[in-house]
């Protein structure tokens, strides 16, 4: 029975995070941000030495100052638009709470790399976006199960799947693709997010103090 309970304000504490689509909104700029450094591999010519190498060093530099960058984007965020509307709810201290943030975010991009150095061994690329894809589709499986079925994340899961898989057919170079893909993805995502915020803002106006009367 406590169990139940605690499972239930669980649920509660995880809807409340993703009811401003404010996560959606940075993790779709992290998303952008990702689509133009594989932009930048498929358009830099295989003989461009430094090009290629300015472009590998930066993805350490991107992975970690883009993680980073959302976590601190997203908690100014929260603090102007959402907790002076509903108050400060808290699952875990907010180390930890940061830390399964940025694990998230760490797994989606270290699985792009995971893929292409797979695909070197393997000698082909073509299947990485229907991974990466599917991977994201998981992501999002879970945060809707966490947030005790919110629909807008089983509509990404679904989105982020298929995008991956119908890209996997197209006769585009791979980081082209990549490229591709989170681009879509990502301004799906800040959509979704845009949406959700704009409908949160409409149903949760600004308290207003009272004035005392003379």
């Amino acid at each position: 029975m406590q169990s139940d309970h605690i499972s239930r304000v669980e649920e509660r504490v995880y809807r409340h995070w993703y009811e401003d689509g404010l996560g959606e909104l940075t993790g779709g700029g992290l998303f952008l941000l990702f689509a133009f450094y594989f932009g930048g591999h498929a358009w830099i010519e295989k003989g461009n030495l430094m090009g290629r190498l300015f472009l590998n060093g930066g993805l350490i530099v991107l992975l970690i100052g883009g993680v980073l960058a959302t976590r601190w984007l997203l908690a100014i965020m929260k603090a102007h638009f959402t907790y002076p509307r509903t108050g400060y709810v808290e699952l875990n201290s907010p180390e930890r709470i940061s830390l399964n943030r940025a694990v998230t975010a760490v797994v989606g991009v270290v699985a792009t790399v995971f893929v292409f150095l797979l695909g070197q061994m393997l000698g082909s690329f073509s299947w990485a976006p229907a991974v990466v894809g599917l991977l994201f589709g998981i992501v999002y499986l879970l945060i809707a199960v966490k947030s005790g079925g919110v629909k807008r994340f089983y509509f990404l899961s679904a989105f982020s799947a298929l995008l991956g898989f119908g890209l996997w057919f197209s006769l585009l170079i791979v980081t082209f693709n990549l490229a591709l893909f989170y681009s879509v993805l990502g301004l799906v995502s800040i959509i979704s997010g845009g949406v959700t915020l704009a409908r949160f803002l409409k149903e949760n106006p600004m308290p207003t103090e009272l004035e005392d009367e003379p």
